[in-house]
Parts: structure tokens; sequence; C-alpha cells
């Protein structure tokens, strides 16, 4: 571990940059902040002492999404390499939960976002000639520039996870449920995520009312409604088992300290299931910035993309 300092505006990493490095606070604050430097920058977070942010790029050895900046002048941070965290998990248990609920917090502001475009694109997908209006257009030209700043190489792919690390740990929490039964409703305050270890579990939106939409469907080894559990907010949706004898596991916040202790694999897998869902919710956001970037490009709303735009549907689901 490295104790290092900075002044006020400036670079601690660079979007793009391959990294092998993950920070902790110690004082100061520092920004991430996507496009930074362009028209288009946007500050994702604003963390102060005690967060932790570059997480990221190792635990998926990917490129930064964004740019670190401080933000006060003798900004302190720690840094620390991939072959540390592990270790510094092991001592510091308490950071397994601080670095899932950063990125839980990414991915719910990401979402935020990219609801927002899907609005854009759902609004011109009925009414093509919305374009010239001045708010919509706006909003065109704030989401092209997004598309047109992020980097045009990002690495996409879904996360291999170890089969055997779901079923490892305590089971204390395992239970099993039948067709038709709800794990959890849309609207609900969510304190818990899940663990599918037997059977399949759809997601829904508008559960049995006349605008239900089922949204994705689970199966056996998958982690859902992390976002809740660490948000502490309303869930987004409806969670149904599929199947009779459908098992799953219930997983606490106060749970992953001791599951971390019996098995640290499984919790690993939770947090570059947190990883990979920002990075792929990334991948679909910069997409839709892609098309109202054709939007803004486009004197006029042509067959060709008109037809784009009624094939685009929103992937949302918590």
């Amino acid at each position: 571990m490295v104790e290092k300092q900075f002044g006020k505006d400036e670079v601690i990493f660079r979007q793009g940059e391959t990294g092998n490095t993950f920070y902790k606070i110690t004082d100061g604050t520092v920004g991430i902040i996507d496009q930074y430097g362009e028209d288009g920058a946007l500050k994702l977070a604003e963390l102060t002492s005690g967060q932790y942010f570059g997480e990221l790029a190792v635990i998926e050895a990917f490129p930064r999404s964004a740019t670190a900046v401080s933000l006060s002048d003798g900004t302190k941070v720690q840094e620390f390499t991939t072959e540390e965290l592990n270790g510094y998990l092991k001592e510091n248990p308490d950071a397994v939960v601080d670095i899932m609920q950063y990125i839980g917090s990414r991915v719910r502001d990401l979402t935020l976002s990219y609801a927002e475009v899907s609005d854009l694109l759902g609004t011109l997908k009925a009414d093509p000639s919305r374009k010239d209006d001045e708010a919509v257009s706006k909003k065109v030209s704030f989401f092209s520039r997004i598309f047109k700043g992020a980097p045009k190489a990002a690495p996409s792919g879904d996360l291999e996870e170890k089969d055997a690390a779901h079923a490892q740990g305590p089971d204390k929490n395992v239970h099993t449920v039948n067709a038709g039964e709800v794990i959890f409703k849309e609207g609900e305050i969510g304190s818990s995520m899940y663990d599918i270890h037997g059977g399949r579990v759809g997601i829904y939106s508008g559960y049995q009312t006349p605008e239900q939409v089922e949204l994705t469907v689970l199966y056996p080894n998958t982690f859902f409604g992390e976002i809740g559990m660490l948000s502490g907010e309303a869930r987004s949706a409806t969670a149904v088992a599929l199947d009779d004898n459908t098992v799953v596991e219930t997983i606490s916040k106060e749970d992953l300290k001791d599951l971390y202790t019996e098995n640290p694999m499984k919790v690993d897998l939770i947090v570059r299931h947190l990883s990979n869902r920002l990075r792929r919710l990334s991948q679909d956001y910069i997409s839709a910035c892609g098309l109202a970037a054709e939007v803004a490009d486009s004197p006029a709303i042509n067959a060709a993309l008109a037809s784009r735009l009624q094939e685009y549907t929103a992937k949302l689901y918590d």
C-alpha cells in the first residue's frame, strides 16, 4: 500500500487508462467524472474520506470507466494493488460492504440516466417530429455528446462465475418456494439479496396488472435483488418463482462479513456480479446515447432511423 497526496483539480487517473490499483480516501474529496474536460462532462460521484474508488479496474481488469480528480487541495489517498486486494479485505471485512455499496450507487445513478435517454428515444419513437421541439432537441444533443465522448473500445462480455462458490458457505438462509410464489414485490423496501440454487425466477414490472411485463428470467447460480439490499430503497420490480421447488438463498447486508469469512469466493462473486452489471449497464447506456447521436446528426428522421427507433427496447431490471 502506498500513500499519495494530490492538489485541487489534479487528475488521479484518467478514463480509458488500464489500471491495477484501487484507492481509499483518507482526507479530502475526489470526483469521479465521465468525459472529464469535455463539453458533455458528467460528475458520477463525489467521494470523501473513508470511501473507495477505482476498484472496478482491479475487480475485472478493464480500463478505467471514468476519470478520478482531486476536488480539494491536499487530498490524501491510500493506493492498493490487485495483489493486495484480497489481503486487505480479509483484514478489513467492512470494506467489502463499502465497495459493494459504492458500486451499487453507481448502478442506481446510471440506471436513472439510462431511463432518461430511453424515455427520450421512446418519445421520438412515438412521434419523430418531436425532434424539433426545443426541450427534446437539448436532450438529444446532451446524450449525443455523452456518446461521442465515450471510450470507443469499451470491453464487453459477461462474467464467468464459479458455480461451486454459490452452493458453499452458511446455508441457514436457504429456503424453497413453489411456482407462483412472490419473493419480493415491486415497491417494497429492499433489505436482502438472493442467490438461486435451483429452479428459475422471473422478474416483472407491473406484476399481475394489465401492464405486466416480463423483464428477464433468471437461472441457478444467479444473484438478484442486490441493489435494493445495498440502497434500502423500493424494489423496481417483482421477483416470482417460476418452478416448484425453486431454491433461493437470502443474503442480508449483515450476513456479508460472516459470509466473507466462511466463503470469500462467494463474496468475491457478488462483488464481481455487481461490477459486471455496471459494465453491461454502461454499454447499454452508451448504445442508447449512440442512437440519440444518430438523431442529432440527421437533418430529419428518415425511414431507416425511424425503424431503428421502433426496434429500440430498454433493458432495465433489478
